[in-house]
């Protein structure tokens, strides 16, 4: 059984592995990466500036800043964007 580190790091080799013969598998199809790349990109944006919409500069309460991080942390969630693990807040 793989330790934790040595478990990430064969599961970042497979991911590298597996990802080159998808986008290797993609170039004998007719789709157009980059429009979707795109497509998803404005998508997330548009839901991002959203809730920067929402911000209130009168408001002076952190828990307005905080709301606001958390939810533009789900919406890099909902298109599976990593944001690191700094963060502990659900």
């Amino acid at each position: 059984m793989f330790e934790d580190k040595e478990k990430s790091i064969a599961r970042e080799l497979l991911a590298h592995v597996l990802s080159e013969d998808i986008l290797r598998y993609m170039d004998g199809l007719d789709i157009q990466p980059q429009e979707i790349v795109e497509t998803t990109a404005i998508k997330a944006l548009s839901e991002i500036q959203d809730v920067l919409k929402t911000y209130d500069p009168q408001n002076t309460d952190e828990a307005q800043d905080f709301m606001m991080i958390e939810q533009i942390l789900h919406i890099f969630d909902r298109y599976n964007l990593h944001t690191g693990d700094c963060h502990d807040f659900g």
